[in-house]
């Protein structure tokens, strides 16, 4: 469910490729983080992104713009897994500083 939201806005869906997917029941939103082709072919690398129930999808902006922060406080709220650490938190947050990666 959480990667046929990420699949239907990709420019090549056939080439994605994901890593440390979670979904929060309570808010029906996914996280994880996919790498797929860009318009020229090439893997642009694994990005951190969110699902939502209506079918948005956000990506981590590429850099530290003002979007960064406001993309980070949604993930705070839509990727928690509850009581266990998310595979999706373990992959963006150094476990021994609680820093992004």
């Amino acid at each position: 469910m959480v990667k046929d939201r990420v699949l239907q806005v990709l420019t090549d869906p056939t080439s994605a490729e994901f890593k440390a997917i979670t979904h929060n029941r309570q808010h029906d939103t996914g996280c994880g983080f996919v790498n797929a082709s860009n318009k020229l072919g090439g893997m642009v690398g694994y990005r951190a992104f969110v699902a939502f129930p209506d079918g948005e999808v956000r990506f981590q902006p590429e850099s530290l713009s003002p979007e960064r922060k406001t993309w980070y406080d949604a993930a705070l709220v839509y990727c928690d897994a509850g009581d266990t650490v998310s595979p999706f938190w373990e992959v963006m947050f150094d476990p021994a500083t609680s820093s992004p990666k």
